[in-house]
């Protein structure tokens, strides 16, 4: 099933037991109608889209950065503000 059309990349990624919740109601809502019982599911394969993607890793690269200059200051550095595009 894809949930592209119903979430977006950042929903799924910060709700993801509400995700779940979702996505169960809605299969079970269509299963009942050819007697199959869904007692429960398991996301385990999440595929985002590449802007998504490289949004995170821009991220993670500039906190790094931050704890890098943190560390060379010996941990008394201002904190630096970024933004993640």
């Amino acid at each position: 099933m894809n949930c592209s059309a119903l979430l977006s990349c950042a929903a799924v990624s910060s709700r993801a037991a509400q995700v779940s919740e979702q996505i169960k109601d809605l299969l079970t809502s269509k299963a009942v109608e050819m007697y199959i019982a869904i007692d429960d599911i398991s996301i385990t394969h999440l595929v985002f889209d590449e802007d998504f993607t490289n949004a995170i890793e821009r991220k993670q690269v500039a906190q790094q950065d931050v704890e890098r200059v943190k560390v060379r200051a010996g941990g008394d550095a201002p904190p630096l503000s970024y933004r993640v595009a």
